[in-house]
This record gives structure tokens, C-alpha cells and sequence, in this order.
């Protein structure tokens, strides 16, 4: 086992798409171990699982019957590695720190992990992951030096999406199905539409009853609808049987989930109600943070807030209001301790498009970074 050692810090631990990633790899050589330079990789990619049913007719028997299966889709949106520094007679004994930077591409989804279960039981299971990881070359070695950082990525959202939005609803209330009542008045609206996940939002719904039927409460839903669809590589599916003669072919699916719920009291008469419904945005359970939306190729999640009046001798009044949830900070980019060997590492600039210009080794873009502003060339 080897006793040299290496690390990997970033700049910060959440992205958008389009933004510049800093970061320096730390290296420990005190082996003569034979190392002749650092490569560093970048990994986003999308993945998703999920079980299946179907009714066939056994070849043997011809008797119906139901057999389980999965199916998975994956996909890179990138894939790029990069030699940082090479030594070509090997890399020195010493501690190195290598300052790097690294642009991610543009119109990303955002980060992702969940699992659960479909309306029938069957399970699904879907994340999007991106990493950077540091490797040291060592050929004609059986084990890799390396290591690795799981970055967040938000997606980056257009001002129109961000803005409020009122939405309104209106029933008029009818006797016999002719002998109007009155009207019922429903808006409602979000201080933001786009909240991090973890935060507290902030729902404010109006109503104005002008009809003489008292409305006794309403109820406030929170939902996450998760589409999984492969891709088209990805159509062939696996299923529990050794029969080859059968074909198997299923929807991909669509899972709503209700994440929150409150019944709250109504109004009666002509009495004009306004409220602010807080609606926690993460599991009351376990204090776990909702996990974000997302919009990639073969995952998306998206939430909605629903408010829903049933009334007396009218059609029921419903609002619904998306809502796009972002990833918290990262959680462990937050908790991660520097080895205290990274602060006695010798800043080595490097050449290359992963080189980073002197004058921003002193600036804020490293200032999270240990052991570089205080250490310039």
C-alpha cells in the first residue's frame, strides 16, 4: 500500500452551469514510489433505475403470468481529463499544492438523489452526480492514487422564472344548478418561486366568499412529480425470467408525490380571508432537505403547491403554483478537514488550459483554498 498521500479541494461546493471551477490538488510524495505526474478528471453524468410488471403468457404452460424487471438508462453530459504536471523522471519527494481551474458547460441540470416507490410498490432510484478527481500517473503500478470531490450543481435559472406570480380562480355558487349564489374569489401566490431546499416557504392565499355558503376549510398540498425516460440506447430492459423468447416493453414512470399537506380553516359569509401558510420545505421526519429540481434528459423533478376549496353546490376552486427548489450547501464540502500536511505544500504553478494566472492566487476565488494565498510562487 502506498504511503503517499493526495487531496482535493474546490473553491466553494455549489456551481451553476457556465461557472469557472478553482481549485488546487495537494500532493504528498514520500515514497519512491514510480509517480511521473497528476491528471485530473471531470465526471457529470445522469443515471436512473426502476422496477417493472407485466402480465405474460408462459411459453410452457400458457397460463398468464406476472414477472418483474428493471430497467436503467444512463448518460454523460461530460466526460474530460486533463494532464495537470508531468515529471518525466518522476515526481520528486515533497509536499506540492497545484493550482487549477476548470469551466463547466453551459445549461447543466442540477444536482439530484432520490429514491422511492412507484404507485403499484415497484422501486426507482435516480441521481445526477459531478466530480472532480485527482489521480496521480503511476504506470506499471497495480493500485491509483486518488481523490475525488462531489460538487453541487444549480441549474441557472432566467429572471422570468424566478419572479412571483399571482394565480387566480373564481366559482359562482348555484342552487338546483341554475340559481346563482354568489361568487367565491381564490388567489393565491409565493413570495419567490424559487426557494433552497431546506428554507421555509411562504404561501399567501386570498379569498373573497361573496356567495351565501360558508366555506369550512381548505386544504395546501405540496407535490414532487419525478419523470424518468430513458434514452434510446437504453430501450432494452431486463426482467426476472431466463426466457428469451420473451419481449417486455413498458412505460417509463411518472411518480407524484405528496410532500406536505395542511387543512387550514375557512371563511364564511361575505368575510374576506387572508393568510400566509408557511410550508417547510424539508421532511419533518428525519430534518432532511427536499431534494432539489431538476430538468436533465433522462431525469427531471418538479414540485407544484396546490390549494384546493371544495364548496357547497359549485365545482371546487383550485390554484396551482410551481415551485423550483434549489440544493442547499453542500454539506460535505462544509464538514471536509485539510489533512495537516496540505499547509506545508509548495505552490507549484502549472502550464496548460488548467493553469490559473498569478494575481488570482491572492483574491477571494481561493480564500476557502488552505495553504495558497499564504504561500504565493
Amino acid at each position: 500500500m502506498s504511503i503517499n498521500r493526495i487531496a482535493i479541494r474546490t473553491n466553494k461546493g455549489s456551481y451553476i452551469g457556465g461557472e469557472k471551477i478553482y481549485g488546487t490538488v495537494y500532493l504528498w510524495i514520500c515514497s519512491t514510489d514510480p509517480c511521473r505526474g497528476v491528471k485530473l478528471k471531470f465526471r457529470g453524468y445522469e443515471k436512473c433505475e426502476w422496477e417493472f410488471r407485466e402480465i405474460q403468457q408462459d411459453v410452457e404452460t400458457q397460463l398468464p403470468v406476472e414477472k418483474i424487471g428493471t430497467k436503467n438508462s444512463r448518460r454523460d453530459m461530460f466526460r474530460a481529463e486533463l494532464r495537470l504536471i508531468e515529471y518525466p523522471d518522476g515526481i520528486p519527494m515533497g509536499c506540492y499544492a497545484y493550482p487549477f481551474h476548470y469551466t463547466l458547460q453551459q445549461g447543466l441540470p442540477g444536482s439530484f438523489e432520490g429514491e422511492g416507490n412507484q404507485a403499484n410498490g415497484d422501486k426507482w432510484k435516480a441521481k445526477i452526480v459531478y466530480k472532480v478527481i485527482a489521480e496521480v500517473d503511476r504506470p506499471g503500478s497495480g493500485e491509483v492514487l486518488e481523490a475525488s470531490q462531489v460538487i453541487t450543481v444549480n441549474e441557472n435559472l432566467p429572471l422570468t422564472s424566478v419572479e412571483p406570480e399571482v394565480f387566480t380562480d373564481r366559482r359562482t355558487v348555484k342552487i338546483c344548478c341554475c340559481i346563482p349564489k354568489g361568487d367565491v374569489l381564490l388567489n393565491a401566490w409565493l413570495d419567490k418561486k424559487v426557494y433552497t431546499s431546506g428554507e421555509t416557504a411562504s404561501l399567501h392565499i386570498d379569498v373573497k366568499n361573496n356567495s351565501n355558503v360558508d366555506i369550512d376549510s381548505f386544504i395546501v398540498k405540496l407535490f414532487r412529480v419525478v419523470n424518468l425516460k430513458p434514452q434510446e440506447k437504453d430501450l432494452s430492459s431486463s426482467v426476472s425470467s431466463q426466457d428469451s423468447r420473451a419481449t417486455v416493453m413498458t412505460r417509463s414512470p411518472c411518480v407524484v408525490e405528496s410532500m406536505k399537506e395542511k387543512s387550514l380553516d375557512g371563511c364564511q359569509g361575505k368575510q374576506l380571508r387572508n393568510m400566509e401558510v408557511p410550508l417547510e420545505l424539508w421532511k419533518e421526519s428525519s430534518r432532511e432537505e427536499f431534494q432539489p429540481s431538476t430538468s436533465g434528459q433522462i431525469i427531471k423533478s418538479t414540485y407544484h403547491v396546490d390549494v384546493e376549496i371544495a364548496i357547497r353546490w359549485a365545482v371546487p376552486i383550485s390554484a396551482q403554483l410551481p415551485i423550483t427548489l434549489r440544493s442547499p450547501p453542500s454539506q460535505s464540502w462544509n464538514e471536509w478537514e485539510p489533512p495537516p500536511w496540505v499547509y506545508n505544500c509548495r505552490v507549484i504553478k502549472i502550464t496548460g488550459p488548467c493553469s490559473v494566472p498569478e494575481h488570482l492566487l491572492g483574491s477571494k476565488l481561493f480564500v476557502n483554498i488552505p495553504g495558497i494565498q499564504a504561500d504565493p510562487f
